[in-house]
């Protein structure tokens, strides 16, 4: 939403403790997996940004021609 941080920069893990949606370990927010949309109150409808990844020989490479990555 406002903070360019990885989904498990406090905690190791990306889902909530159902399993079903990714969790923002830091501020503990929720989006559905399939849409990237949050559905926590703060932030409801808004969407986490997709990206398109290429699988070559069984490894996941990143798509995109103009990708930003941030430590």
């Amino acid at each position: 939403m406002h903070m360019h941080r990885p989904l498990n920069c406090e905690q190791d893990a990306i889902f909530d403790e159902t399993g079903l949606y990714l969790r923002c370990s830091m501020h503990g927010f929720i989006f559905d997996p399939k849409t990237g949309e949050c559905q926590s109150p703060v932030c409801f409808g808004q969407r986490l940004q997709s990206l398109r990844l290429e699988e070559i020989d069984g490894t996941l490479y990143f798509a995109e021609k103009h990708l930003t990555l941030i430590d």
